[in-house]
C-alpha cells in the first residue's frame, strides 16, 4: 500500500490546510512565526513583479555606492553623503524584507526613513558645508543630552537639526515631503489609518483584530519604498556621482517599470 502523502490531497484541501496552520502559529508566535518564512515565496508569488523591481533597486543602489570613489576627510561632506546613502540602502532593503513579510505599515514607516536621506543629501547639493556642519551640530546636541563624549572634543552644546520639513525645503524638495508627510499618516504616526490595519469593526458594533500577513497592501508598500529610493539615489547621483548619465539611465529604467506597475494598480 502506498504510503499517505499530504501532495495526494486536493490542492484546495493542501491550501486549507496551510492556511490553518499559518493562522495558528500566527496566533501563538506573530510575525516571529517561522512557518512566515517558509510560506514566504507562495505569499509574495502574487506580486513578484513589485519584488523583482525592488531587488533590482537595492542592486543598483548598492553599485552606485560602491563603484564612487572616497574622498576628503572621514566626516567631511564626501564622507557623510556615503554614509546618508548607505543608510538609505538599508532601509530600503528592510522595507522590502518587512513587505515580504507582511509588515506593510512597518515598512512604510521605514520609507520615511528613506526620504529622511534623500532631503538630507539634497541639502548637500545645496550647501556642502553647511549642511555638514548641521549634521555634526544635531550629533553634538544629542551627545551632550545622552552624556556621550563628543566627536573629535568638538565643544558647546550643539543644535537640533533641521527638521523634515524645513529639511526638504533647504533642498529645495518641497514635492517629495508632500510623501513623506503622507507616510507620516497612514505609516510613522499612532494615527486612526495606521491603527485601522490591525482591526476591523463589525455592523454589531463589535471589533475584532486581524492576525497574519497583509499580502494585499505589499505592492503599496513597496510602491512608496522604490519611489522614496529612487529619489535618494538620483539625489546621491547628483552630490557624489557629478549626475552622471549612466546612472540617470539605470534608474529611468527601473523607475518605468515601477510606473507601469502603479498603473495597474489603479485599474
Amino acid at each position: 500500500m502506498k504510503p499517505f502523502d499530504l501532495e495526494d490531497l486536493p490542492p484546495d484541501i493542501i491550501e486549507s490546510i496551510r492556511d490553518r496552520l499559518l493562522d495558528q502559529s500566527m496566533r501563538a508566535d506573530g510575525f516571529l512565526s517561522p512557518l512566515l518564512a517558509v510560506d514566504a515565496a507562495s505569499q509574495t508569488e502574487p506580486h513578484r513583479e513589485w519584488f523583482a523591481v525592488a531587488q533590482d533597486l537595492n542592486r543598483l543602489s548598492l553599485m552606485l555606492w560602491q563603484d564612487t570613489e572616497g574622498r576628503g576627510i572621514w566626516l567631511g561632506p564626501d564622507a557623510l553623503v556615503a554614509r546618508l546613502i548607505a543608510r538609505s540602502n538599508d532601509t530600503f532593503a528592510g522595507a522590502v524584507i518587512l513587505a515580504e513579510r507582511g509588515l506593510t505599515v512597518e515598512s512604510q514607516n521605514l520609507s520615511r526613513v528613506i526620504y529622511e536621506c534623500a532631503f538630507w543629501i539634497g541639502y548637500f547639493i545645496k550647501d556642502r558645508e553647511t549642511a555638514a556642519e548641521a549634521l555634526m551640530e544635531d550629533d553634538q546636541f544629542s551627545r551632550v543630552r545622552l552624556g556621550f563624549e563628543p566627536l573629535n572634543g568638538r565643544q558647546g552644546k550643539g543644535k537640533r537639526a533641521p527638521q523634515p520639513q524645513r529639511l526638504s525645503e533647504l533642498a529645495e524638495m518641497g514635492d517629495d515631503y508632500q510623501f513623506y508627510s503622507a507616510l507620516c499618516g497612514i505609516a510613522g504616526h499612532a494615527s486612526v489609518s495606521s491603527l485601522g490595519h490591525y482591526g476591523a469593526g463589525h455592523e454589531d458594533g463589535s471589533f475584532g483584530l486581524s492576525f497574519g500577513p497583509d499580502t494585499d497592501g505589499m505592492p503599496r508598500a513597496l510602491w512608496f519604498a522604490i519611489r522614496a529610493q529612487m529619489v535618494a539615489l538620483r539625489q546621491f547621483s547628483i552630490a557624489a556621482r557629478k549626475s552622471a548619465e549612466a546612472d540617470e539611465v539605470a534608474i529611468s529604467n527601473i523607475e518605468q517599470r515601477w510606473f507601469a506597475l502603479s498603473q495597474s494598480m489603479q485599474r
